[in-house]
């Protein structure tokens, strides 16, 4: 029961006011709409008799008084109950649509706040951001639509279950046992569906795993000629997934459909009873057929809701496990945007995050080039049995620089997100400028320069790129011109017409991958950096033109502290320190030497 609360509680959270609004309105429109039912239940008595097919004292006591009205009353109050069961349908099924859009929208706002916001999250790979989007955070707002329909359409069999004991309490016995042999029938294949579920949760992971590998290596996939092993791979595991999503549709829908058949024949049942052992009357039977019908159907769209939330039961289980990792500041924060989520209103502006005046005030100060200390630090990704790292101990003065060097996998970028404070130690501390590297970035990432093996670049001009991320944004082409110089990149740009103006598309098409990487490097001195950091910068560049860098790099130390990993000698060969991590593969960790 306490399982139970927490995970109420957790959904009440993830929903928010909006949801929680919307859910009573939902529940309130089912109580409309099973009004609106006994109404037409009643009026279908009243229409009988009105033309002369029943007799009035053959009526319900509440019904009789209206039966001297004429046919037009009784046609208009027809139209007045359809209206009032438009009204409920419409607020039911937008409560539906509601908390679907409100909980897919709200896990997206948290996982972007989790890449970009949330100082100690964990590194996220594309697959799993890929993963979350595409498959998992769409199912979990499924989830949650679904649970919606089962508490609107449960209340709606409520009402239904009333008025047939009211009117006809042996049909309504004969019915129950009826539907109790069709829903056993029914469980067995939500018991299938659920099993089959988890089979297609995982197989599309895999796929998206799967094409991702085959996408960040193709080149190599077609220089080995292994394409057919992968593409093999790959088509498998589609094949698997639309099995297991085809079993489960199918086995969904014939769930759905059973009760439909099988209530007819169960109707066909009463109907004879009530005649022939019975003895109910022709009104009261009239009306509880109708409401039968009613309760079968709202049956059947229970039992769909319930098919739907145990198929996408895993999705909302990984959602809401994500969600239970923030805190309430977290998520306070994660969901800030949310209270823009309008639902009639056109979104005229955009969402800004606050201010930090406190940022504002470090970031116009004078900056120093700090300096970093590591102090026996030990590293340990939480799905690892061993340290990545162990023991590192080192001091990088201010304006010196430190070259990093060492085989794949042996933690040299690890050591780097340390650095950032993009991650804490297991063990140890790590300190930039005298505090937490952690709380350096968050006040001073504004002056810290980064450069990567992979060029991150915007669709937009070179001067658009060059300024990507400043806060001011106005600089002079002289300033832009000097820092292409430093990059050495200045010279291809001044033979192009457009100079700073040259548009690029997102994958930087137009330059080299030499060029592209010499464009980051310009971006990055742009940012007056006291902390330049370079991960593999010189991976896509010419020996030539890493020897230039390097001189750059030389220079620049004077200005600040730089700190370079690099498989490469060229790019480290000036540096005023160096330190190698060396792997030791036999107890899959790192240590320095």
């Amino acid at each position: 029961m306490r399982k139970f609360t927490s995970i109420i509680l957790k959904v009440l959270k993830l929903i928010g006011r909006q949801g929680l609004f919307w859910l009573s309105l939902g529940l309130l429109a089912s109580f409309l709409i099973g009004f609106v039912e006994y109404g037409i239940a009643a009026v279908m008595q009243l229409l009988m008799a009105t033309i002369g097919l029943f007799p009035v004292t053959n009526l319900p006591a509440q019904v009789q008084p209206y039966a001297t009205k004429d046919i037009t009353f009784v046609c208009m109050l027809l139209v007045l109950i359809g209206i009032l069961r438009s009204v409920g349908q419409f607020f039911s099924q937008q409560s539906s649509h509601y908390f679907n859009n409100i909980v897919y929208t709200r896990l997206r706002l948290l996982t972007l706040y989790e890449m970009l916001i949330e100082r100690n999250h964990k590194f996220i790979p594309a697959s799993e951001i890929q993963l979350r989007f595409s498959e998992i955070f769409p199912k979990a707002g499924s989830f949650v639509s679904s649970v919606t329909t089962f508490l609107v359409t449960l209340t709606q069999i409520i009402f239904m279950f009333g008025g047939m004991v009211y009117l006809a309490w042996k049909e309504t016995f004969v019915g129950m046992i009826g539907l109790l042999f069709i829903g056993l029938l029914v469980k067995v294949f939500q018991h299938k569906i659920f099993a089959v579920a988890k089979k297609v949760v995982f197989e599309q992971s895999e796929i998206s795993k799967g094409i991702e590998r085959t996408t960040r290596n193709w080149l190599f996939i077609r220089i080995s000629n292994t394409q057919k092993l992968e593409y093999i791979k790959i088509i498998n595991q589609i094949l698997r997934y639309f099995n297991h999503a085809s079993r489960m549709g199918l086995f969904t829908k014939i769930g759905t459909n059973l009760p439909q058949i099988l209530g007819t024949t169960l109707l066909a049942f009463i109907i004879f009873c009530g005649q022939k052992y019975f003895g109910t009357k022709n009104t009261n039977l009239l009306a509880f057929l109708y409401l039968f019908m009613r309760f079968v159907s709202y049956i059947s769209s229970l039992v769909d809701s319930i098919g739907n939330a145990t198929s996408f039961y895993p999705q909302f289980k990984i959602s809401l496990d994500l969600f239970s990792t923030f805190n309430d500041e977290q998520v306070a924060e994660a969901f800030r945007p949310s209270a823009r989520m309008y639902i009639i209103n056109e979104l005229r502006d955009t969402f800004e995050l606050p201010n930090n005046d406190n940022e504002q005030k470090i970031s116009n100060g004078e900056l120093q080039a700090p300096a970093v200390r590591l102090e026996h630090v030990d590293f340990r990704w939480d799905s690892a049995s061993e340290n990545t790292l162990t023991d590192i101990d080192l001091v990088v003065g201010k304006n010196e620089s430190l070259g990093i060097t060492g085989p794949s996998g042996c933690g040299k970028s690890t050591l780097l997100m340390l650095i950032l404070g993009i991650i804490n130690p297991s063990k140890g501390r790590v300190l930039v400028g005298e505090q937490d590297a952690a709380q350096y970035l968050k006040n001073f990432g504004h002056r810290i320069g980064h450069v990567g093996a992979d060029a991150f670049l915007i669709e937009g001009t070179i001067r658009d790129n060059l300024t990507y991320g400043l806060k001011n944004q106005n600089l002079g082409d002289e300033v832009l011109w000097e820092a292409l110089e430093k990059a050495r990149l200045a010279q291809t740009l001044r033979q192009t017409q457009l100079g700073l103006d040259y548009r690029l598309n997102e994958n930087g098409d137009g330059l080299s991958s030499g060029q592209k990487q010499r464009l980051s490097i310009a971006r990055a001195l742009l940012r007056k950096p006291t902390l330049l950091i370079l991960d593999e910068a010189s991976a896509n560049l010419d020996n030539k033109t890493e020897e230039e860098i390097a001189l750059t790099l030389k220079d620049i130390s004077k200005e600040c502290t730089v700190v370079i990993v690099s498989h490469r000698e060229g790019l480290i060969k000036y540096v005023d320190k160096k330190i190698k991590l060396d792997c030791l593969l036999e107890e899959n960790r790192c240590k320095s030497c």
